[in-house]
């Protein structure tokens, strides 16, 4: 069976109009016009007004006074619809303006959804106390349903909505909502899950960055520190020698070390690593070394080898030699 509500000759219904209107207001409810509050020391009165109550409109005319309020205790001034009593062609029965109390607290409210299968809702239009017989903490309760709230409502609710967007496309814009292909910045902790292909390189500001030129800038692979640098004449201790702070993260106590190897920087196309082979070893770049870590500190150092002409046995750039030493963390 199909009825029809709004239809030539089709009765429209209180139950299909309010359900409409209730689902335009997002179930707001409250006063449309009017419906002032007043008291006395043992009445309330609501003036002449409109309101609605869950898509059903109703009206005051000439006013309502609930009366002889004198019994101490917590009260609210409410319209109850009770959809489970009868209406007549000259009585609304269906709705009453009345008070409802409690002897400790304010009491709770029957909200049932009337436009579903609730029958008794309470709009509240104000709440006051009875103490000594007398009306005390008169408080409005009302709310108000006008199209300038309800637009406000939207609008304010759209415009967050387009703000929310505007920055989403701002962080897309300024890279700070995913990595750009050519480049971007992370904030926090990255996981990743699979292989990492293609090389890491460039210029590091300080020990913890990828990448780096000069001694105290280190490749960070995982558990693994590549640290680099050059082999300086240190007179004092007869040898040449490099003091490094350990990357961070890495100390005497939880890393050994993997490997040493020393390139002569006149031979670049070769790295070497071992004892001395013959004194040709000078020559490419290989020679015996010493490394120890010390606290947070590691310590590469290479004796100045004479030769028994007197000449040193280091060879190109006035005897310096590059290195680079391989750490792991072991714990």
């Amino acid at each position: 069976m199909l009825k029809g509500h709004v239809f030539n000759l089709q009765t429209f219904t209180s139950e299909a109009f309010a359900l409409f209107i209730d689902k335009f207001l997002n179930g707001r409810c409250g006063v449309a016009k009017g419906c002032e509050l007043s008291n006395t020391n043992n009445s309330v009165t609501i003036a002449d007004g409109y309101f609605v109550i869950r898509g059903r409109f109703l009206e005051v005319i000439s006013g309502v006074t609930v009366s002889d309020i004198t019994s101490n205790g917590f009260y609210s001034l409410v319209c109850e619809i009770d959809l489970s009593k009868t209406n007549t062609a000259d009585q609304l029965n269906q709705a009453t303006i009345k008070v409802i109390s409690n002897t400790s607290t304010y009491p709770t409210l029957i909200q049932q959804d009337i436009t579903g299968t609730g029958t008794v809702y309470q709009y509240e239009f104000a709440r006051f106390r009875v103490e000594s017989g007398s009306i005390t903490n008169f408080t409005d309760k009302r709310t108000f349903v006008d199209f300038t709230t309800i637009y406000d409502v939207i609008q304010n609710e759209a415009q967050g909505v387009l703000d929310d967007i505007e920055q989403a496309l701002q962080n897309v814009l300024d890279g700070s909502a995913y990595l750009l292909k050519s480049g971007g910045i992370i904030n926090g902790d990255l996981e990743v899950t699979g292989n990492i292909t293609g090389s890491l390189t460039g210029t590091a500001s300080n020990s913890q960055k990828l990448g780096g030129k000069d001694a105290n800038d280190y490749k960070l692979k995982g558990d693994f520190a590549i640290i680099t640098g050059t082999l300086e004449e240190d007179t004092e201790d007869t040898c040449y020698k490099k003091v490094l702070s350990l990357p961070s993260g890495f100390t005497k106590d939880n890393c050994v070390i993997v490997s040493v190897m020393t390139q002569n920087p006149v031979k670049t196309e070769q790295w070497v690593t071992g004892t001395m082979f013959s004194s040709s070893s000078y020559v490419i770049g290989g020679m015996p070394a010493i490394v120890y870590i010390t606290n947070t500190q590691l310590t590469i150092k290479v004796k100045n080898i004479v030769l028994t002409n007197g000449e040193s046995a280091f060879v190109g750039k006035g005897g310096s030699f590059n290195f680079k030493v391989i750490i792991m963390k072991i714990s």
